[in-house]
């Protein structure tokens, strides 16, 4: 399967409302591995299995990353967002402000790394399996 801005776009659109487990289901149906999505401008590389890779350009306004990495807070946005307490956009926001300037999907290990302006800024956080 060709990997395409359409292909995604329709992925996003048909997981609208499910949870992020879902959605990540999606992705491997359609043969992606990772995708990796900067925070300040909300652009996005997705990775195919086959080494397709396709870069999108963001669809939310900008946001101020921090310089300063907060754990802690990194934390608290996720599991703000896995309670369905905020939305994508508030949760972009969030990881900003806590410092994350990039984070990286990996769908064949089921793992996030969130990772802030330094090395060492970084967090870890698995994949739930869908329910």
């Amino acid at each position: 399967m060709q990997l395409t801005e359409q292909l995604i776009h329709d992925i996003e659109q048909q997981a609208l409302g499910l949870s992020y487990p879902r959605y990540v289901q999606k992705l491997k149906e359609i043969g992606i591995t990772n995708y990796e999505v900067r925070v300040k401008n909300h652009n996005r590389k997705f990775t195919s299995y086959k080494g397709q890779e396709l870069l999108l350009t963001g669809d939310l306004p900008e946001v101020i990353c921090a310089d300063e990495y907060n754990r802690a807070a990194v934390k608290a946005a996720v599991r703000r967002t896995q309670e369905g307490l905020t939305d994508y956009p508030e949760f972009l926001k969030e990881l900003a402000a806590a410092g994350i300037h990039n984070y990286l999907a990996d769908l064949d290990s089921m793992k996030i790394l969130y990772m802030g302006k330094n090395a060492g800024d970084l967090y870890t956080e698995a994949i739930p399996e869908p329910e």
